[in-house]
């Protein structure tokens, strides 16, 4: 998965990316841990994604654009195997 946000007030918030931390440094339950707890949260409507839209992986260009706007507000999807056609 990738995501594509403002790093910098990421970094203000304390925020942990990718760009900046080797994820493979990081503990199994420092990056699962939290999952039990999120999933508890969705399933009690407490924690939602927002979605701004979904692309055919062919789409991928599209939708890169778009994240690269700042105005997507929510996550774009790319979804392999669904055909533009």
């Amino acid at each position: 998965m990738l995501t594509c946000s403002d790093l910098a007030t990421a970094a203000q918030l304390g925020v942990r990316d990718s760009v900046h931390e080797d994820p493979a440094s990081r503990t199994d339950e420092e990056r699962f841990g939290v999952f039990p707890e999120y999933a508890r949260l969705a399933a009690e409507g407490r924690f939602t994604v927002p979605v701004a839209g979904t692309f055919p992986l062919t789409d991928w260009r599209r939708a890169l654009e778009i994240s690269l706007t700042g105005h997507a507000h929510g996550k774009l999807l790319l979804l392999p195997g669904v055909s533009s056609d």
